[in-house]
């Protein structure tokens, strides 16, 4: 089946970063290739068994895949129970937590403050006269200097309470600083978050290429080894696993972006130091290399259009998982032009990039 060889192909470049990309492959499925278990569904699960069993999906988050990998690793179990090649059992909770609202809590204390300290200030005000000591005070033949002296600090007594200590307006000070405590902070807090779990694609770093050598991995039927100029000075190798969608021929002298900030790891025990970007359709069946405009310098950056920024290194790319932010969004638009969904297109100084399938994903 063409489905099956093209996951196969798809297992052998496998790691955490596509583990959403299956969870929305998986959202109307039960396996990954047509209707029934298949080898497709064995081979994924042996790529990503590693990488879930060190660090399993948080509860409630990529619930189709955790479906399906805890689906698969139990039928895996009962079709050979005697292999000793299994992966160890992860447990995965498959369902989602329900959020229970809770009512609001009302300030109710700090509401009975503020209601208290305004009838304090009532009652104080009307409770000292107004003027009527100077008045008694220049009837008894004080003079008018005294009476001046006593009028303002009469008036004082008022606003700050009979007594003039000033406990009333503190009071009311107090509680409209404990009903007005968080209000402020609350809605950049919120953003901040909201920014954090959202992917930034100014912080990849992609860069335009070209394939100066490219042989068949010795091991792997499905990759290709490649040497790419960046214009770094020194080629980058890379592995693809694209050789069930391009001949040797069509790899050698290719123009190609690859994205240049990640971590180099081992891809069947070649050491890959980059990732040619590809669009591919939903079902892994169409592969493109997503192409530079043309005369686009080796080494320009490309970007995506709507926003700018220094690219990340590789180390934080890592630990702030930008990559895996930012796959679910690494599309194409209606006319084949990748990008990232909802901001812009691939571009190098505004001409875009090409990778002529409409509506896939770009890995």
């Amino acid at each position: 089946m063409p489905q099956v060889d093209s996951w196969l192909d798809f297992s052998a470049l496998l790691s955490s970063e596509h583990l959403a990309s299956l969870n929305k492959h998986l959202a109307g499925r039960s396996f990954l290739a047509g209707d029934a278990f298949s080898l497709a569904d064995v081979a994924v699960y042996f790529a990503c068994a590693a990488a879930v069993a060190a660090a399993p999906p948080a509860a409630g988050k990529q619930l189709h895949f955790c479906r399906w990998f805890n689906q698969v690793q139990h039928r895996v179990r009962l079709l050979a129970p005697s292999c000793t090649v299994l992966p160890p059992t992860v447990p995965l909770n498959i369902f989602s937590p329900v959020a229970v609202p809770l009512p609001a809590k009302q300030p109710a204390t700090s509401s009975g403050a503020a209601q208290s300290a305004t009838a304090g200030l009532a009652a104080a005000a009307a409770a000292a006269p107004a003027g009527g000591v100077g008045t008694e005070k220049s009837a008894s033949g004080s003079s008018p200097a005294e009476g001046k002296k006593d009028k303002k600090k009469n008036k004082g007594a008022a606003a700050w309470g009979e007594d003039g200590d000033g406990k009333a307006a503190a009071a009311a000070a107090a509680a409209k600083s404990e009903a007005n405590k968080g209000k402020g902070s609350a809605a950049p807090a919120a953003a901040a978050a909201a920014a954090a779990a959202e992917g930034d694609p100014s912080k990849l770093d992609v860069r335009v290429g070209t394939i100066v050598k490219a042989w068949e991995h010795p091991d792997s039927e499905k990759l290709f080894c490649e040497e790419i100029d960046l214009g770094e000075g020194t080629n980058r190798s890379i592995a693809s696993g694209l050789r069930a969608f391009y001949t040797l021929e069509e790899m050698q002298g290719r123009r190609v972006i690859v994205l240049a900030n990640l971590k180099p790891r081992n891809i069947g025990g070649f050491k890959s130091n980059g990732m040619v970007l590809c669009a591919s359709s939903e079902d892994h069946s169409v592969v493109k290399i997503v192409e530079p405009p043309p005369g686009a310098a080796i080494g320009a950056r490309v970007t995506v259009s709507g926003t700018e920024g220094e690219p990340a290194t590789p180390a934080q790319v890592q630990k702030k998982k930008i990559l895996e932010k930012c796959v679910p969004k690494l599309k194409t638009n209606s006319d084949g032009l990748p990008g990232y969904d909802g901001v812009g297109v691939f571009n190098v100084d505004g001409e875009p990039c090409v990778a002529t399938i409409p509506g896939a994903f770009v890995s």
